[in-house]
């Protein structure tokens, strides 16, 4: 199956060259602050790209998805209905044999879009018989670090990782044991990035990719993430 997949696009998705895929990918932030037309305008561009199936997993500036938000609108996921494109929250669907599941929730962001409360677990959810796990934010450790400044001068940069502790337990607790492939964005410096199969005699953890196209300038530095995956039953 070949997969086409983008994420962190900020309005600027019409700047993408999309392949002929079998599905097409996108892991949120679509918008700045969840601005209707970007996401009408972003429905429309996905209908219109030669992919087979579309699938999109809303992130945490798109709060006009997020039924907890104030500003959130039936009408954002209308657009994607209304062209056959696959909204996934906290849900799965399986596309030609192949079980997808997409999940928006990140962690320490209580400003933004689909923030994870305290105590919330929504990666409990994730069916043990997913093979292509979609979401916005990575696992801790994983395609996520970002520079901070060191010492009082600010002078000199380390980074830290702010992927979800809880998300990465969850995979590497061994009982999502058919995920074949994690596809995610939201950290724009680990953008464009991924970490191979890793195999051992009684265990195979997935691909992991990063598919955010814009740098932390919000600038459009990359392209999709175009990628074959072999899926079992």
């Amino acid at each position: 199956m070949r997969l086409s997949i983008i994420s962190d696009t900020h309005e600027l998705h019409r700047g993408l060259t999309i392949p002929e895929c079998d599905v097409l990918i996108h892991c949120g932030d679509a918008t700045y602050g969840g601005e209707l037309p970007v996401l009408e305008d972003l429905a429309i561009w996905m209908a219109s790209t030669p992919s087979k199936h579309r699938i999109f997993v809303a992130g945490n500036h798109d709060f006009s998805l997020d039924p907890s938000s104030s500003k959130y609108n039936i009408a954002a996921e209308t657009f994607f209905h209304k062209e056959g494109i696959h909204y996934l929250f906290d849900s799965a669907i399986t596309l030609d044999g192949v079980k997808f599941y997409g999940s928006p929730w990140v962690p320490s962001l209580p400003m933004w879009a689909f923030h994870r409360r305290s105590g919330q677990d929504p990666w409990a959810k994730i069916p043990k018989s997913t093979q292509v796990l979609i979401t916005h934010g990575p696992p801790h450790g994983i395609l996520d670090r970002v520079p901070r400044s060191r010492g009082h001068s600010g002078m000199g940069r380390d980074y830290e990782n702010v992927g979800c502790e809880r998300l990465r337990n969850r995979i590497d607790s061994k009982e999502l044991s058919k995920l074949r492939l994690h596809c995610f964005g939201h950290v724009h410096e680990d953008g464009g990035l991924t970490v191979p199969v890793i195999e051992t005699e009684d265990y195979s953890r997935p691909r992991f990719v990063n598919a955010a196209v814009l740098d932390d300038r919000y600038d459009l530095v990359r392209g999709p993430q175009n990628w074959e995956v072999e899926c079992t039953a």
